[in-house]
C-alpha cells in the first residue's frame, strides 16, 4: 500500500524495504547471526591485547561495524517511525 507524502506519493520500494528487513529479523538465521555477533563483540571488546594505535583503531572499526549490525533492527524501526512522523500524512 502506497502512503501519501505531503509532497506526493512515496514509492512502494521504501515500504517494501522496511517490510523485507523486518521479515529478515524474524528468521531463525537472523537470531543465530545476532548471537554469533554478540559473542564476537565480547571477544573484541578488550583493548588490552592491542599492540599499537593502528591495531586499536582497527579494533574500534570492528566494534563499530558489529554495533551497527547488532542495532540494525532498532535503527530501522527508528528510521521508519521518523519517516512516518515527519513525512507521512495520516492514513
Amino acid at each position: 500500500m502506497t502512503k501519501l507524502h505531503k509532497h506526493g506519493i512515496i514509492p512502494e520500494a521504501l515500504e517494501e524495504y522496511f517490510a523485507v528487513l523486518k521479515a529478515t529479523f524474524l528468521t531463525e538465521g537472523w537470531k543465530v547471526f545476532q548471537k554469533e555477533l554478540l559473542e564476537e563483540a565480547k571477544n573484541l571488546d578488550s583493548v588490552q591485547t592491542c599492540k599499537d594505535s593502528t591495531e586499536l583503531h582497527f579494533r574500534r572499526g570492528q566494534l563499530s561495524i558489529l554495533g551497527n549490525i547488532l542495532n540494525l533492527e532498532e535503527n530501522l524501526q527508528k528510521s521508519q517511525d521518523h519517516l512516518e512522523e515527519t513525512y507521512y500524512e495520516g492514513t
